[in-house]
């Protein structure tokens, strides 16, 4: 980016923050209309907008898939569900991955969103590109997300970042939070998870996973609906 045109777009953005989110809403709520709902038949849904304090705008939301199974009375612990676990990890192993094409490759130069639409190929390359640029928890800050352990005063992250890697997708015990969670199979002990078709039409960080119990969709809708 050219330093002056940029310092104007941030001038642009801080002077007219209601042209801003009206765009982000209507960018969206086409994503959702044109692609999200069509590709994963989405019956049903539920949404929040959200800005950071610098102004970041981004979504938080659950979207009900037509042909997503049930996770009603699931218990991975009981040996008589074995294959309706299975199935639910076949399901969603389409869908949500972890795994990097190309760790390698130097982070989009460009931020992807910012790039013409004559220039898209839509490329693994490309993919790999923008997941270095934005789609990796590699650093940990204090105040974000480093926490101190009361037990062992080692410092850790509290998205639980670095990940083992592992070589198939899996449901397991998340003790912190004290849910059970869909784990992809990975490559990559800082990738957030993420949907390809996800990243390449939007163009920004997109983390997608599966809940699995009631309890975390009402502590998630209860945080997110009550923050100022």
């Amino acid at each position: 980016f050219d330093p002056i045109s940029h310092r104007q777009r941030i001038q642009n953005l801080n002077q007219n923050p209601a042209l801003a989110a009206y765009y982000f809403q209507k960018r969206f709520k086409l994503f959702f209309d044109t692609f999200l709902s069509k590709e994963f038949k989405v019956i049903d849904f539920w949404w929040r907008y959200e800005w950071q304090h610098r102004g970041s705008s981004h979504v938080h939301g659950f979207l009900w898939f037509a042909d997503a199974p049930s996770t009603d009375g699931l218990d991975p612990q009981d040996e008589s569900q074995v294959e309706r676990l299975q199935n639910f990890v076949s399901f969603w192993d389409k869908i949500v991955s972890a795994f990097h094409p190309d760790r390698l490759q130097p982070p989009a130069s460009i931020h992807p969103s910012a790039q013409l639409f004559d220039t898209l190929r839509d490329t693994k390359l490309e993919l790999a590109q923008m997941l270095n640029r934005f789609q990796r928890h590699d650093r940990c800050t204090p105040g974000y997300c480093e926490r101190r352990n009361k037990t062992t005063g080692e410092k850790v992250c509290r998205f639980g970042y670095p990940i083992a890697t592992c070589d198939a997708s899996r449901v397991e015990f998340n003790h912190s939070r004290r849910f059970y969670e869909f784990q992809p199979k990975r490559n990559d002990p800082f990738l957030n998870s993420y949907h390809p078709a996800f990243i390449l039409g939007w163009r920004a960080n997109i983390d997608i996973r599966p809940v699995m119990s009631r309890d975390a969709v009402i502590a998630y809708v209860a945080k997110y609906a009550s923050k100022a």
